[in-house]
């Protein structure tokens, strides 16, 4: 399986702390591939590999399908873990999880694997698969989202046709409903916790708001994952100024 992380431009400098909370969590044994344009300022770890698509200006505003799907059909997998750089993970990845996650997507079993819970009306609206994760229905809204995951490269494909990774949700919620994919999600517990550290440009507000209402200053979420420890709650915050230049 391969790890693939897609950057841009503006958002190349969060990758230092993507690429630490990574090896923290899931370990400087999985190599990573980040997909992106230019090459970040500060040098990443050994086992993460940037691979850039060429100058940004060279493609559409906010293009993520054109220049990022020729990559990806050139990496020998039919499986990916994909995410974004500024979605760090902020816990232990349960490995045994995810295991078990890769080899049904190996065996076609299943097309998408969430990392986390998902929001809280697609969980609870799920229904057992197997001990390990619950099954999304087939009638529900955002069936179809790139990242933060684990896909089959074939279902990846099926809908990576968009000019903006906003557009590759929208656009895909009435042509991903019914499609006949098994898409699944954990059950109880995460493959791999993360966070949104930004949200449109900016610092993720809405997030360190409901942390400071928690009891515990440390809570964002609807379930008992969505919690930070003490440095990742640091290195969220150190962001707080951040903007996408």
């Amino acid at each position: 399986m391969e790890v693939v992380v897609f950057t841009s431009d503006k958002y190349v400098s969060l990758l230092d702390r993507f690429a630490y909370l990574f090896n923290k969590h899931w370990g400087k044994d999985q190599r990573v591939n980040v997909l992106g344009f230019s090459p970040p300022k500060l040098s990443l770890p050994a086992n993460f590999n940037f691979i850039s698509a060429g100058r940004q200006t060279d493609f559409p505003k906010g293009a993520v399908c054109e220049p990022f799907r020729p990559i990806l059909e050139s990496l020998n997998t039919d499986t990916f873990a994909l995410m974004l750089e500024d979605a760090v993970i902020i816990d232990k990845v349960d490995r045994p999880l995810l295991d078990r996650g890769v080899s049904l997507l190996e065996s076609n079993a299943a097309s998408k694997i969430e990392l986390f819970l998902g929001a809280r009306y697609q969980y609870l609206s799920s229904r057992p698969f197997d001990e390990n994760f619950n099954v999304y229905r087939q009638d529900m809204d955002y069936r179809y989202t790139a990242c933060q995951c684990l896909i089959r490269k074939d279902y990846l494909f099926k809908y990576f046709d968009q000019p903006t990774m906003w557009d590759l949700e929208i656009n895909n919620i009435p042509k991903a409903k019914n499609d006949g994919h098994t898409l699944l999600v954990p059950r109880g517990k995460p493959i791999a916790p993360w966070i949104n550290t930004v949200v449109k440009g900016r610092f993720n507000k809405k997030q360190y708001d409901k942390m400071l209402q928690s009891e515990s200053g440390r809570n964002f979420g609807w379930n008992k994952f969505q919690k930070l420890n003490d440095e990742e709650y640091e290195i969220f915050k150190s962001l707080s100024g951040w903007v996408a230049q």
